[in-house]
C-alpha cells in the first residue's frame, strides 16, 4: 500500500506562535486579491513580478507605482503587495526563512517592449520547443497580457498539440489563432 510519513512529536515553537499575527496579516492583504483570481492567475502574476523585478531584493524595494507597472498587476494588488513588504515584521520573517536556508531564484529581468500592449493572449495545448511559462514569460516581455481563459477580448490563442475548448470557444468567436511555430517566429521578430 501508500507509505504514510506520520509526522514528528510536536513541540511547542514560540517563534512559530510569535509568527501567526504577520501569517493572519500576510492572508488579510492577499485575500481580496486571490479571492478575485484564480491558481493560474496567481500564477501569471507570480511570473510577471519575477521577470520584471528580476530578484526578491528589487521587488521589496519597489513602490507602489513600480508595481503598477507590471502586467497583471493592478492599483489595488500593488498597494497590497507594497503594504506587504513595507511591514518589518515581514521583512524579519523573509529574513528568518533565508536563515534557514530558504532561497528565491533570481530571474532574468526582460526590458519590457510594447509591440504587443494592449493585446491579450492565450496558450492551450501542448507547447514542444518551450515550457508554457517560457512562453507566458516571453509574450508578456512583449507587454502582452497571459490569460486563462478565452473572450471577446482575446487579441490570439497559441493553439499547440491537445488544444481542446479554448481552441474551439476561439473559433467560434472568430479570435485570431496561431500554432507553436508562428508564436517562435514572433518571438524572433
Amino acid at each position: 500500500g501508500p507509505t504514510v510519513i506520520a509526522p514528528g512529536p510536536v513541540h511547542h515553537d514560540h517563534r512559530v506562535e510569535h509568527h501567526k499575527p504577520t501569517c493572519a496579516r500576510m492572508k488579510s492583504a492577499i485575500a481580496p486579491v486571490s479571492s478575485r483570481s484564480n491558481t493560474g492567475t496567481a500564477t501569471s502574476t507570480a511570473l510577471s513580478l519575477a521577470t520584471h523585478f528580476g530578484s526578491l531584493e528589487q521587488l521589496m524595494q519597489a513602490d507602489q507605482e513600480a508595481l503598477e507597472q507590471v502586467a497583471d498587476v493592478g492599483p489595488i494588488m500593488a498597494e497590497h503587495i507594497a503594504h506587504f513588504f513595507a511591514n518589518e515584521e515581514n521583512d524579519k520573517v523573509i529574513e528568518q526563512l533565508r536563515e534557514r536556508g530558504v532561497t528565491w531564484p533570481e530571474h532574468q529581468a526582460q526590458t519590457v517592449s510594447d509591440e504587443l500592449a494592449g493585446q491579450t493572449w492565450v496558450l492551450t495545448g501542448t507547447l514542444e520547443t518551450m515550457t508554457r511559462d517560457e512562453a507566458r514569460a516571453a509574450l508578456q516581455a512583449l507587454g502582452a497580457k497571459v490569460s486563462g481563459s478565452v473572450s471577446k477580448k482575446t487579441s490570439c490563442v497559441v493553439a499547440g498539440p491537445g488544444a481542446g475548448s479554448k481552441l474551439d470557444k476561439a473559433t467560434e468567436l472568430g479570435v485570431k489563432v496561431i500554432d507553436e511555430q508562428g508564436l517562435i517566429e514572433l518571438l524572433k521578430s
